[in-house]
């Protein structure tokens, strides 16, 4: 596994609030995990993790970006989106493969809105 994608996971363990993961597990109406980590706890630890971190190429965006796709907790899948998000410099036509790939594979409404409305919009 990547090193970001490693720390981001970790970190999202030390997040985790098991006493709120259920409910928002219920709200997504989902058999999906959840660490219980909120928006804005989750956002404030991927910034400071990215800022620490320098993305090198095309290849290395695609894969951090599947490994937590992939990961069983929702919270990972966020967090794939916000690498998605945050390089900027990635967000090409190249990139469109990767997007198409998350849109199909999108489990919920809450990934896809997020793919449509702030990655590939």
């Amino acid at each position: 596994m990547h090193p970001l994608a490693e720390q981001i996971i970790a970190e999202l363990k030390v997040l985790a609030d098991p006493e709120i993961a259920e409910g928002m597990r219920a709200y997504m109406k989902s058999d999906q995990p959840f660490y219980g980590v909120k928006a804005g706890p989750r956002r404030s630890s991927f910034k400071t993790i990215a800022k620490q971190f320098k993305m090198i190429s095309q290849v290395e965006y695609e894969q951090i970006i599947f490994e937590l796709w992939a990961g069983a907790y929702r919270e990972e899948m966020y967090q794939a989106l916000e690498v998605a998000e945050h390089y900027k410099k990635y967000r090409t036509l190249a990139s469109w493969p990767i997007y198409d790939r998350l849109v199909r594979t999108a489990p919920h409404w809450d990934t896809l809105d997020w793919i449509a409305g702030k990655i590939v919009s």
